[in-house]
């Protein structure tokens, strides 16, 4: 009988090759010539392994991810730093290691958490399923249109009847697209041209890197489609947003471990995609998100929103597969911080950032401003986090900047000390399980979809987690996709077992 479990020796003789290969790249990185020759002699090393990619190979095959040597031992430095306030915190993310109940609440208390409306509960008001007939992927709605894309690869473009929105029938479908793969998101954003008319765009990325341009839903629909890069074979993420120098401009992440901006010009006749700069990473990315940091003595002015005066002040929140760090990138790519979510440095117990919103205190106005897919955060923004943990899911609250704390000094600083609460749920999950998060403003908290249904999380009540059970019966199908609509305060979602609903309070 084969036993699946490694034994000590084999785990010994993957931490002695890790180690002599972590060693032998930082003396190659210094051009320690002789010393490299003599290393890789004694200890059995080839240079073809240390040299090419075939390290990389080596990780994979392993699970093992790792940065370089000074990256590690630059980390542990600045983890010592802040070991004795971590030491004190009640917010570890290792397993077993929570603070009491008074602890937590007295924190929640300190940072005036929303509370969830409960008399606004969402029901469902429409089912949609039957005008689908197919499994839903993503949907998207405004104050004029329902859109959905199908496994079937198709786009489903419907108007809305204001007059009765309960009834399905009063959604009237406009248009239907084939695509060349399934489409896995869909955007809207607003353009200025060159000069000055206002352009609402809707955009369309599938799986393939194929993307779709729609620029407005008359009944003589026209759209363009083209592929971003020929090299893209699937994409994980995808965010479209207008830069300082009003360019259109998107971020995607793909399955081979990179991140790639491109800068997309649409003119009358067709589209053209320039690959701008490309991130490699160790691991895939799981987030994306564009922020725009404001200080609290800036002027709110509506129409500056999203707007800054150089892409300087504009930064790319990333988080990857199997690492317990928030990268914060400017959009050169220039790694600027990192924000840890494991005060228990090296611990065994590793995570994956699977989702993440942002949203204010209730000192302020709840809902985040998001203008053209930029996140405003300012000092009282907050973060929620959705973890990989298994066999129960937990959620992070952590704060959004890192304006007012301090570091070491460092090129690349490391903050431990932003993590506010650490909560255990009761929502089981496994290492294939994906959970979605948005921010519903018309019931002030935070609705999650995972692979039970479909919660309501009570951000004041210590993040409480409670079924969102509709006027029928309570959903328990895992959920392929979620959205909320703000123009209209109403929940898209669609599950695994082909249904879609609307759900408004």
């Amino acid at each position: 009988m084969t036993n699946n479990v490694r034994d000590n020796s084999e785990v010994n003789a993957d931490i002695t090759l890790l180690t002599n290969k972590l060693i032998a790249r930082y003396l190659i990185k210094h051009k320690y010539e002789s010393t490299f020759n003599k290393f890789i002699t004694e200890t059995g090393l080839s240079q073809k392994m240390v040299l090419n990619e075939d390290f990389n190979e080596m990780e994979d095959r392993l699970g093992y991810h790792t940065e370089d040597l000074e990256t590690m031992v630059s980390e542990r430095v600045q983890f010592k730093a802040y070991k004795k306030s971590v030491a004190t915190s009640t917010c570890s993310t290792e397993n077993g290691s929570l603070g009491t109940v008074n602890d937590e609440q007295n924190v929640l208390n300190k940072i005036s958490l929303p509370h969830w409306k409960y008399d606004r509960r969402p029901v469902i008001s429409t089912d949609l399923s039957s005008k689908i007939n197919s499994l839903v992927i993503a949907v998207f709605s405004d104050e004029n249109f329902l859109i959905v894309s199908t496994s079937n690869r198709k786009i489903y473009i419907y108007s809305i009847d204001h007059e009765n929105t309960a009834k399905a029938g009063n959604y009237h479908l406009l248009q239907e697209i084939k695509t060349t793969s399934v489409v896995k998101f869909i955007q809207k954003i607003d353009t200025t041209s060159d000069n000055g008319e206002k352009k609402t765009l809707f955009l369309f990325c599938e799986l393939d890197g194929n993307i779709t341009v729609i620029k407005n839903f008359a009944p003589d629909l026209e759209y363009k489609s083209v592929k971003l890069d020929k090299n893209i074979r699937m994409i994980s993420t995808f965010l479209i947003f207008v830069d300082a120098e009003n360019e259109l401009m998107c971020l995607v992440s793909c399955l081979n471990k990179t991140v790639k901006a491109f800068q997309i010009k649409i003119n009358e006749s067709e589209i053209k995609c320039n690959l701008i700069r490309e991130l490699k990473l160790l691991t895939n990315c799981s987030t994306i998100n564009i922020v725009q940091p404001k200080k609290e003595e800036e002027e709110e002015d509506e129409e500056e929103k999203g707007k800054s005066s150089g892409d300087n002040n504009l930064l790319i929140y990333l988080t990857r597969l199997e690492s317990t760090q928030i990268y914060v990138y400017d959009l050169k790519f220039v790694l600027k911080y990192k924000i840890s979510l494991n005060n228990a440095q090296f611990s065994t117990h590793s995570f994956t950032v699977t989702d993440l919103i942002f949203f204010n205190t209730k000192d302020d106005n709840t809902a985040v401003a998001k203008v053209n897919n930029i996140t405003i955060i300012k000092p009282q923004t907050k973060m929620l986090i959705s973890t990989s943990h298994v066999p129960y899911m937990r959620l992070l609250l952590v704060e959004a900047t890192a304006n007012n704390l301090d570091s070491l000094s460092s090129d690349i600083p490391i903050y431990y000390n932003m993590i506010l609460e650490n909560f255990k749920t009761e929502i089981y999950q496994d290492s294939f399980s994906t959970n979605m998060l948005v921010w519903d403003s018309d019931c002030n908290g935070c609705l999650l979809g995972c692979d039970s249904g479909l919660y309501s999380i009570d951000l004041s009540n210590r993040c409480e987690v409670v079924p969102l059970t509709s006027n029928t019966e309570n959903i328990k199908s895992r959920v392929k996709s979620l959205y909320y609509d703000d123009s209209n305060n109403r929940i898209l979602v669609s599950y695994a077992n082909k249904e879609l609903y609307v759900l408004s309070s």
